[in-house]
């Protein structure tokens, strides 16, 4: 069976600690646990490829020094990075010395840093399914310019889903899940960049439930937009620095209306929080340029979205059934496009030329 990076090491994880590149014997602050990734889908991974890596590790782990564990620890839970990365890069991500990566790297019977890190880029080409293609040569990337912007943007985006997980536990989801189930309609409400995660949240439970619209607002559309909905809805409301005032009118409209709340938001001093039945928050802030990330807000999205289906799949299969049908009907009922059979047709015509 496939492999899961961290299975069989307790002792690795039990013991490593982090160490200052002073000496291999100095730390005592001890190593943070990384999250380990999902098994392998069946069939994913080679496991003669995955585990041969991991298995030196194992097999080397009573005879390393708790410095060479602590680097060995970051290979099996982080070898995507250590796929790319120099030993320098690794060493000061683990908070050991270089020359402790290279003689790890020579513990585990490999001739040196850059044999160690063509194993880890082997593994991690079999595990994003791309056989017969070579990745770039380890440490091109890390080191251009460009690749340190990008790799700095992507561990932005992964330090955001890590905060976004954290900071929302599975019951405020289900709850929230279970409002939309329960609604007549929902409405999803945005303004600037959560105007984009509202269009998104809108699309996804129409297709699951067949009762949801984004609100289209304006200064002077923005009462007439909300005032359909009342005690038996639910809105979504999306809201991120710098907030903006129209949200407070949103908020009070839908309060005095009894509207369920839902909000999406940064903080839980955000005008969309106040008085809310359920707060999802995720931060924004990116570490690389001066954008604001959505991967956040879209990664509840789809968290909402697996657990309407999964309290509810009858009905999301019905909906989107029903949704597949009246799309269908629309393009057989456009104007210009002809029904039945053309042979017939065309054997219609040649009796009238005879005659």
């Amino acid at each position: 069976m496939p492999a899961t990076p961290a299975a069989g090491f307790p002792s690795l994880l039990r013991n490593s600690a982090r160490y200052s590149s002073t000496g291999e014997d100095a730390g005592l602050e001890p190593f943070p646990q990384q999250a380990h990734r999902d098994p392998d889908p069946p069939g994913g991974v080679d496991e003669a490829v995955e585990s041969d890596l991991f298995a030196r590790i194992r097999l080397a782990s009573p005879r390393l020094s708790p410095a060479k564990l602590a680097a060995a620890e970051y290979i099996i839970t982080r070898v995507e990075d250590v796929a790319f990365w120099p030993a320098a890069r690794l060493a000061e991500a683990v908070g050991v010395s270089e020359s402790v990566v290279v003689r790890l790297a020579v513990d585990l019977g490999y001739a040196g840093y850059p044999d160690l890190q063509r194993a880890a880029q082997e593994v991690l080409r079999r595990r994003l399914y791309l056989p017969g293609q070579a990745l770039p040569p380890g440490g091109t990337e890390a080191t251009s310019p460009a690749g340190e912007t990008v790799d700095r943007s992507f561990r932005s985006q992964r330090r955001i889903l890590e905060v976004c997980r954290a900071a929302n536990p599975p019951q405020a989801l289900e709850q929230a899940a279970q409002l939309l189930l329960e609604a007549r309609r929902s409405v999803a409400v945005g303004f600037r960049m959560g105007y984009i995660l509202a269009e998104a949240a809108a699309f996804n439970l129409q297709l699951l439930l067949g009762n949801a619209a984004v609100a289209t607002l304006g200064p002077d559309t923005l009462e007439d937009t909300l005032s359909g909905y009342g005690p038996g809805d639910a809105a979504l409301l999306f809201d991120f620095r710098p907030y903006n005032p129209a949200m407070d009118r949103v908020v009070e409209i839908l309060t005095q209306q009894r509207t369920r709340r839902i909000a999406v938001t940064d903080s839980h001093s955000a005008p969309a929080a106040r008085g809310a039945h359920v707060v999802l928050r995720t931060p924004t802030e990116m570490d690389a340029g001066a954008g604001r990330s959505l991967v956040g807000g879209m990664a509840l999205l789809d968290a909402l979205g697996a657990l309407v289906w999964e309290l509810d799949p009858n009905r999301c299969r019905a909906s989107m059934r029903q949704i597949m049908a009246l799309r269908m009907g629309s393009m057989r009922s456009r104007p210009g496009r002809r029904s039945g059979a053309p042979g017939r047709k065309s054997e219609t015509r040649k009796e009238g030329d005879k005659r």
